[in-house]
């Protein structure tokens, strides 16, 4: 697997039921150009047919690649969640964006 992009239900309560989260990972010895944007072409595609209205996406910081690819989707920045995730004993940040689904 070289990598692989996903999008699952935001959360369990009702007021949420048109937002999705997408997630993204690409393998770091198989990173190739585009791929990402291949990734998020082919999941954006499978849900377009969806009663889906927001996006959101949460990006472990520091990450710059994934900043600038999801900016490219026409992403925007919502604030960041300090300390958000524990990674190998140590705190990490992360950066919310999102995109309103059917804006380019």
């Amino acid at each position: 697997v070289l990598g692989y992009a996903c999008s699952f239900k935001y959360g369990d309560d009702e007021v949420f039921n048109k937002t999705v989260e997408a997630s993204f990972n690409i393998h770091a010895d198989y990173a190739e150009p585009n791929l990402g944007a291949e990734l998020y072409q082919r999941l954006f595609e499978s849900i377009k047919d969806k009663s889906v209205h927001l996006v959101v996406a949460g990006i472990t910081l520091p990450n710059e690649e994934s900043v600038a690819l999801h900016k490219k989707f026409a992403f925007e920045e919502v604030g960041v969640f300090k300390d958000y995730v524990s990674q190998r004993d140590e705190y990490v940040s992360s950066l919310w964006m999102q995109k309103v689904f059917g804006r380019s």
